[in-house]
């Protein structure tokens, strides 16, 4: 072989293994052990969920359902049964979230919503959150926390 031949050679080679590499690329990143689709994530979630007032444990929600409608072509979800007032998250990779949002404010206080939530297989483990905030020095007079892992049932 001419070294004309040996570098027209190695540089179809370099081809070949960047388009290999393209390839695989490309399949890991459209594959995934979650759910298949998003859509898949709407129905009625069940499970125990843990209370938490001011960090001191307070209860037990037995089989309460969680139900997720998904609006439109968003990855915005309607709520049903969510323990706050929001009535609405996004969910985007299987991540569910309702950003820190002022639910309900008065003179003397603000209710203050947050949550995240992770949808795995037929499972969604959740921590919502709800603060009543001091509107003039921003301090948290309550906080409420609720901790569960639900299981979707249709």
């Amino acid at each position: 072989m001419n070294l004309l031949t040996i570098s027209i050679f190695n540089l179809n080679m370099k081809k070949v293994f960047v388009l290999f590499l393209s390839i695989v690329f490309f399949l890991n990143c459209t594959s995934s052990n979650n759910l298949s689709s998003i859509s898949d994530l709407s129905g009625t979630y069940k499970g125990d969920i843990s209370v938490y007032i001011n960090n001191q444990y307070h209860s037990t929600l037995y089989n309460h359902s969680i139900s997720f409608t998904k609006v439109a072509s968003s990855n915005e979800y309607l709520l049903e049964g969510s323990l706050l007032i929001a009535n609405t998250c996004s969910i985007d990779n299987n991540l569910l979230s309702i950003q820190e949002t002022t639910s309900a404010s008065t003179t003397h206080f603000q209710v203050v919503e947050f949550a995240n939530g992770n949808f795995r297989e037929e499972q969604l483990e959740i921590e919502f959150y709800q603060n009543q905030v001091n509107p003039v020095t921003s301090e948290i007079g309550v906080s409420g926390k609720w901790i569960g892992t639900l299981t979707k049932v249709n």
